[in-house]
């Protein structure tokens, strides 16, 4: 079994649509003002998904006939199995547990949100 990667939490935006709608709708080269606005959306919205959007991660999938059933692990946010990981170091879950201690979830999806309007995303 191998080991999972340890350093960062790892961003899991299905589907994420950010580079593929401003990159249609822009007109010219990307302004300094629009890399710094996106590059605020992308923080604010990989905090909120690696701390406050839960996930079912898939364990297996039992195939009888035409019919295929999956079996899914209790969903959790991915800042929940990262403190659950014995491949983590105590030091590394500390700072995201202090990270954690400091983020306002509503405050961070209505930011996101005002951000990906200014961006003309939404």
């Amino acid at each position: 079994m191998s080991s999972p990667r340890v350093g960062s939490l790892k961003l899991l935006l299905k589907g994420s649509s950010i580079p593929h709608k401003r990159g249609y709708q822009r007109k010219g080269p990307m302004t300094p003002e629009d890399q710094e606005l996106l590059e605020k959306i992308y923080r604010d919205q990989r905090l909120f998904v690696n701390f406050f959007q839960p996930v079912g991660k898939l364990l297996a999938k039992e195939r009888k006939g035409g019919k295929t059933r999956k079996v899914y692990d209790v969903v959790k946010t991915p800042f929940q199995r990262v403190l659950a990981s014995p491949y983590v170091p105590t030091e590394a879950k500390e700072r995201l547990e202090q990270i954690y201690q400091t983020l306002n979830p509503a405050k961070l999806r209505t930011l996101t949100g005002i951000m990906r309007q200014a961006c003309g995303l939404r």
